[in-house]
């Protein structure tokens, strides 16, 4: 998840900011007009409270991607109180508060996430404020997970600057599971792999050709206004348990399939992983969903966003793309994600003439 808002007025409009995260109707979220954070990646996407992570943040405006980003990053401690709608508290994008937990300035930061991650932002019980009753725990998303939250503020100006929240899936414990359920979710559970963005291709004119990099000295060629094909792909994962597929599943272990499971890692695709479920107090099995959003400086995306649900194994999205009338270079991004919080991201180019 990103939030990414350009912000010319001070810190005390971040609600405000925070809900333009959701772009108007007259906007495309696929449009890059101005300084954005496009993508956050943790390494690795999921850890356990006071595990070393790492984080790199993919920054463009409209001439490209900006290296060597002069990013404040912090972890914030702060829940999110219940009368705020945000998906992290509006608190947690002050430059500095007993809350705050700067963890470096650049394109990238590493640190070690937060103790207290689980009591925070997952099923534990929250630490209460001085005087105060303690709050109740963090609903699990979707998938049975929740997230530490890391926030990006880009410029040193009150009076102009970016901001943007990423995350790291934390590796907390299930509220109301019994031993058994709690013994057989550990022993069955892989945290989360990030994705891979295999490739990306343009198919055009009965051809089909990868996307050329953005650094390349002969990016991908379009006429004006041509409307083409992209075509975004990734690792096929096992559906099944497997031994000696390299992906340490569900159902195997170092004893099962020593291959896969000694040094335990798992697939850059739509991994299969189990869940547990707070309503039923049982573990089931799951398969992520990807999805693929789609950016570009000029032109138009006939759809900002394209996915794959958990139930369809396809492994590529596609979404047309009409090249701009003017000519000239066009920065192009393609960022993946997968349901447990997994990023990758790319940057590419397009020569229109």
């Amino acid at each position: 998840m990103v939030t990414s808002a350009r912000a010319p007025v001070a810190l005390g409009l971040l609600a405000t900011l925070l809900a333009a995260c959701a772009p108007e109707l007259d906007a495309r979220a696929s449009r890059v007009e101005a300084t954005r954070v496009l993508a956050v990646r943790s390494e690795p996407a999921e850890a356990a409270p006071g595990g070393a992570v790492s984080y790199r943040a993919l920054v463009a405006d409209p001439s490209g991607t900006l290296a060597s980003a002069a990013i404040d990053w912090a972890f914030c401690t702060l829940p999110r109180p219940v009368a705020e709608a945000n998906d992290v508290a509006i608190a947690c994008f002050r430059r500095s508060a007993d809350w705050i937990v700067p963890i470096g300035v650049g394109e990238g930061a590493s640190g070690k996430l937060p103790l207290n991650g689980c009591r925070q932002f997952g099923p534990d019980v929250p630490e209460g404020k001085p005087g105060e009753p303690a709050g109740r725990p963090t609903d699990p998303d979707a998938t049975g997970g929740f997230y530490q939250p890391v926030r990006l503020i880009l410029g040193d100006s009150d009076a102009d600057y970016v901001l943007a929240l990423g995350q790291t899936r934390l590796v907390c414990g299930l509220p109301g599971a019994t031993r058994e359920v709690l013994e057989d979710f550990r022993a069955r559970y892989r945290t989360n792999e990030n994705p891979t963005l295999a490739s990306v291709e343009v198919v055009h004119g009965g051809s089909t050709d990868a996307l050329t990099g953005s650094d390349a000295s002969a990016p991908t060629r379009l006429a004006p206004g041509e409307r083409v094909l992209l075509r975004a792909t990734w690792p096929t994962c096992p559906v099944t348990a497997t031994c000696g597929d390299a992906v340490c599943s569900a159902d195997e272990s170092a004893a099962s399939c020593a291959d896969d499971c000694t040094t335990p890692h798992g697939c850059e695709g739509a991994e299969s992983y189990v869940a547990y479920d707070v309503a039923t107090r049982s573990v089931g099995p799951r398969r992520e969903a990807m999805r693929v959003s789609w950016l570009s400086s000029a032109g138009a995306f006939d759809d900002d966003r394209s996915g794959r649900a958990g139930d369809d194994l396809a492994t590529s999205v596609e979404v047309a793309f009409t090249a701009p009338d003017a000519p000239g270079r066009v920065p192009v991004w393609v960022v993946l994600r997968d349901e447990r919080g997994g990023v990758d991201a790319r940057a590419f180019a397009i020569e229109v003439r």
